[in-house]
């Protein structure tokens, strides 16, 4: 849960990294909270309670535009971390192939930064 918190903290910024291992359990995190309430909104009689099929229908949208923001942001220092420009990002709306390209790039493990070298001036 200290990953979803950390996560959360930073949720809008594109500055920074963010490693390999909180960007994959915020991902899985995202998903398995989506799946719920998806499960939930299937499971609720929808005509009993009078919040109509449009109601449950928009509150499943507005979870994947919240979660599609976060994982925009985390995706975005995912690459950074990865040595790639966060520009890369872009790639989430050329739709399959763009997702197929990140999850590639997102995959690649944290890229050593090389020390800067002092000048014996």
């Amino acid at each position: 849960m200290d990953v979803i918190t950390r996560m959360l903290s930073v949720s809008f910024s594109l500055r920074g990294r963010t490693n390999r291992y909180d960007f994959w359990y915020f991902f899985a995190f995202l998903t398995l909270f989506g799946l719920v309430i998806a499960m939930l909104i299937a499971l609720i009689d929808i005509n009993s309670t009078g919040l109509g099929e449009s109601s449950a229908s928009l509150v499943f949208a507005a979870y994947g535009i919240v979660s599609f923001v976060l994982l925009f942001f985390a995706g975005a220092r995912r690459l950074e971390d990865a040595r790639y420009s966060s520009v890369w990002i872009a790639l989430m709306f050329l739709g399959p192939l763009g997702w197929l390209i990140l999850m590639r790039l997102w995959i690649l493990p944290t890229a050593r930064r090389k020390p800067i070298a002092k000048s014996g001036v």
